[in-house]
């Protein structure tokens, strides 16, 4: 580079400096994007943490940036680097799978089938929606149902309901929002629970 390009004093430099780490970034994406099909869980950790430390200072969050991998993962890698590989470790074929197939924890709804029964028969009086209409929703709460289905028995968490209603039962999510109704009747919940 000339000495004459350095001249625009620092905020000059600061913009060239962005500037090449940008252009640096983008040929680090588009090397990832040409390895990432042949590559397996461990390979591409230890090739991105390679890079870290052929970029330098400041390299774990630009790589992390440009390859939209985790920082953990990248420092995971950083450390795998640095051990001494094991005769095991070297088996591994790249490209194959790390895992065995079928492991990790089984969903609540293959060990419990019955909980999906039990959510909808929770959401079901307070379902709102067009009925001919794809989108549903319900006015209960996360929290209120997973308190309603603790009472029933049942060990399970808020994201877990989420995701039950939003893909089994394509619920989909709505924002609260403040409704301002007449007075209200002391039977108008009962009155529209017998007309439905």
């Amino acid at each position: 580079m000339a000495e004459n390009d350095w001249r625009g004093g620092k905020q000059e430099r600061r913009r060239l400096y962005w500037k090449v780490r940008e252009e640096r970034k983008r040929a680090l994406r588009e090397k990832y994007e040409r390895l990432k099909p042949h590559l397996g869980e461990k390979g591409r950790r230890l090739w991105a943490a390679n890079e870290v430390l052929a970029w330098g200072r400041g390299g774990v969050r630009a790589v992390a940036a440009a390859l939209g991998m985790s920082t953990k993962t990248i420092l995971e890698g950083k450390k795998d680097l640095q051990r001494k590989p094991s005769l095991a470790a070297e088996g591994g074929e790249g490209g194959g799978r790390e895992r065995r197939p079928g492991g990790g924890r089984k969903s609540l709804l293959e060990t419990q089938p019955e909980l999906l029964g039990a959510i909808e028969r929770i959401v079901d009086p307070a379902t709102r929606g067009d009925p001919m209409a794809p989108l549903k929703w319900t006015s209960k709460s996360l929290s209120h149902i997973v308190s309603e289905l603790s009472l029933q028995g049942y060990s399970v968490r808020t994201t877990t309901v989420s995701k039950v209603l939003q893909e089994k039962l394509d619920f989909s999510l709505q924002a609260l929002r403040q409704t301002r109704e007449g007075a209200q009747h002391s039977d108008r919940d009962a009155q529209f629970h017998y007309i439905n």
